[in-house]
């Protein structure tokens, strides 16, 4: 199933776990989550009220959660698992975070956008 900016994130973190799973070891490999991306829509029923951006961006950080945990609970039985590090970079979280003073001026300090990395 597809989305705007590409496939939604459930159908790309299946099809990189079969294809890992075929890598000789080592590897690298990297995976790229667009379902957070606007227009917010994504294969499973809205989890925040509203039509709202902030509720469907939401929605869309559950849903992109939640395929990352089905994706590390289906690899976690492959040889590969326990010898590999996973490493989760977040951008973009605080879009929609603004104090109501930015929001009038448009002032966007390096507190306004962060990237989290884990």
């Amino acid at each position: 199933m597809n989305a705007k900016w590409g496939a939604h994130d459930e159908f790309v973190f299946r099809k990189q776990a079969r294809e890992i799973s075929q890598k000789e070891q080592p590897f690298f490999s990297v995976i790229l989550s667009l379902s957070s991306h606007e227009p917010f829509e994504v294969p499973m029923k809205p989890q925040f009220p509203g039509d709202d951006v902030p509720s469907k961006f939401k929605s869309c950080c559950y849903y992109t959660d939640k395929s990352i945990g089905e994706y590390l609970k289906s690899v976690s039985a492959e040889s590969w698992y326990k010898n590999t590090l996973f490493i989760s970079w977040l951008i973009m979280v605080t879009f929609f975070h603004e104090t109501e003073i930015q929001k009038r001026r448009r002032v966007f300090t390096s507190r306004s956008f962060f990237t989290a990395m884990f």
